[in-house]
C-alpha cells in the first residue's frame, strides 16, 4: 500500500529546507560593481595617469642642486646650468599638464555610487592646482635669464618684487594647495571608488615631501614609488575590462 503525503505535511519540511538554504548563503549587502567601459579618450587619460608621475620623477631628477638657501641660492642654482634647468622645468610643466588630463579622465573609473561625489570634487581641486602649478614654472625661464644677464642681487630683487604682488601670492597658494593637496584628495578618492587599495592611497600625496626626508637617488626612487596609486589608476583605465 502506497502512502502519499498531504500538502499540509510537506509545508514544514519545505519551510525548514528554505530556511537552512538561506542560512548557508551569505547575505549580499551591496550591489556588485559593473565592469569598466573606458572609451578611447579615457584610455588616453589613463596614459596621462602614468606619464604624469614619470615626468615629475624625471623633472626632479634633473633639477639642479641648490647649494645655498634662499632666493639667491635658488636663482644661482638655475643659472649655473641653464640647459639642465630648462629640461627640469619643462618636464615638471608637462607633468602637471598630464595630471590635469588625468584628473578629468579619472571619472571613467567610477562604476557605481562609490566615490561619485568625492572623486569628481577632488578632480576639480587637482585640475585647478595642476593648471596653476604648470603656469608657475614659467618663472624658471625668467630666473635663469635674470641670473645670467643681471648681477645676482638685482636678479633677486627682480624676483622678490614680482612675488610681492598679491595676485602672484594667490596664484602660488592655489597652486600649492590645489596641486599637492589635490593629489592627496584624488588618491583617496580613487580608494573610495574602489580603484586602488586604501593602504596605498595616502602615498599619492606624499611624493612631493620625499626630498624633505632623504636626498639624491634614494629620494628620486622614493618619489617614483609613492606615485603608485596613479600608476594603478592608469593601468586600470587603459586595460580592457
Amino acid at each position: 500500500m502506497t502512502t502519499t503525503s498531504t500538502p499540509e505535511s510537506d509545508t514544514p519540511a519545505v519551510a525548514e529546507a528554505t530556511s537552512l538554504e538561506a542560512v548557508g548563503k551569505p547575505r549580499r549587502t551591496r550591489a556588485a560593481l559593473g565592469p569598466f567601459r573606458p572609451h578611447l579618450l579615457e584610455r588616453i587619460g589613463g596614459a596621462a595617469f602614468i606619464a604624469a608621475p614619470l615626468l615629475h620623477v624625471a623633472g626632479m631628477a634633473t633639477s639642479p642642486v641648490q647649494t645655498e638657501p634662499g632666493e639667491a641660492g635658488y636663482i644661482a642654482s638655475l643659472a649655473a646650468d641653464p640647459t639642465l634647468s630648462i629640461v627640469s622645468a619643462t618636464l615638471l610643466h608637462y607633468g602637471w599638464v598630464a595630471f590635469a588630463i588625468a584628473a578629468v579622465a579619472g571619472r571613467g573609473l567610477l562604476r557605481g555610487k562609490r566615490g561619485s561625489v568625492w572623486l569628481p570634487a577632488a578632480a576639480v581641486v587637482l585640475l585647478i592646482g595642476s593648471i596653476q602649478m604648470s603656469g608657475l614654472l614659467l618663472s624658471d625661464w625668467f630666473l635663469i635669464s635674470a641670473g645670467n644677464v643681471l648681477p645676482l642681487d638685482t636678479a633677486v630683487l627682480l624676483s622678490e618684487t614680482a612675488k610681492a604682488d598679491a595676485w602672484v601670492a594667490v596664484w602660488q597658494l592655489t597652486g600649492i594647495v590645489g596641486g599637492l593637496g589635490g593629489l592627496m584628495a584624488y588618491a583617496l578618492g580613487l580608494a573610495r571608488a574602489g580603484v586602488v587599495s586604501w593602504w596605498i592611497a595616502p602615498l599619492g600625496g606624499l611624493a612631493w615631501f620625499a626630498p624633505m626626508l632623504v636626498s639624491g637617488p634614494v629620494s628620486i626612487a622614493l618619489i617614483a614609488v609613492l606615485f603608485a596609486p596613479f600608476y594603478v589608476a592608469g593601468v586600470r583605465l587603459i586595460a580592457k575590462r
